[in-house]
């Protein structure tokens, strides 16, 4: 028998027990792959799936394709999840303290998991640039804002899509007063709401150059001000 012919028995025989329900062969998908790997060899695997996928999408039906995605979904969830936290775990203070440039945006992070940060922070003779966008953290206990005030070298700070809200940001805007070095801030997506303790900072902060706060609902006399406060404010 030749083994184009051995695959399309494989391939339905595979479908027939998977449909009878058998439990060997729950996973129509993998079950096909792995008995056709079996039996025709790596030679002749690629030819053999090939035709597998041309089969699978003449028989696969919606459902089974929704159930397939929703799979897939998963495993890549699960496997950015793995990404993050060895990301996460991978950066402490004896790596940290001699970076130039902390990205360590988009992995979750909560203010509890700052420490290491917040250390490198007040010592490093050499970060420039912070990178902390989309994670969960509130700075609402002041220790970050505490060492930002103490820091003598950064001059970018990207603090985008967090839950700083109105006590972290009051935080950041009196450390920004005393902070001559932050020349670049992003504080989009935050929800500081219209408070007008920012624009008191940029009356005393000369450094700043440019402070981006979209999409958080600045409006009234907090905007009015901030607006009058310096032309790169950028709030839309």
């Amino acid at each position: 028998m030749g083994m184009h012919i051995k695959a399309k028995a494989i391939i339905k025989e595979c479908y027939e027990k998977n449909k009878s329900g058998d439990p060997n062969f729950r996973s129509l998908t993998n079950s096909m792959k792995e008995c056709l790997r079996q039996t025709v060899g790596e030679t002749y695997w690629k030819k053999a799936h090939d035709f597998l996928d041309h089969f699978l999408k003449q028989k696969t039906s919606p459902e089974d394709d929704k159930v397939e995605a929703e799979k897939r979904k998963a495993r890549e969830a699960a496997e950015q999840k793995k990404r993050k936290e060895k990301r996460k775990n991978n950066w402490n203070y004896a790596e940290l303290i001699k970076q130039k440039i902390i990205n360590l945006g988009d992995i979750d992070l909560v203010d509890d998991d700052l420490d290491e940060v917040i250390k490198t922070i007040e010592q490093s003779t050499v970060l420039e640039e912070l990178v902390l966008g989309d994670n969960e953290l509130t700075l609402a206990d002041g220790k970050f804002a505490h060492a930002i005030a103490k820091n003598k070298t950064i001059k970018r700070l990207y603090l985008w899509s967090n839950n700083i809200g109105v006590e972290g940001a009051k935080h950041l805007a009196n450390a920004l007063k005393k902070n001559n070095t932050v020349k670049e801030l992003s504080l989009t997506s935050n929800g500081i709401g219209n408070e007008e303790y920012i624009a008191d900072m940029l009356a005393i902060n000369k450094t700043l150059q440019e402070i981006r706060l979209v999409n958080n609902n600045i409006g009234g006399p907090g905007g009015r001000k901030l607006a009058e406060a310096r032309f790169w404010v950028t709030m839309s």
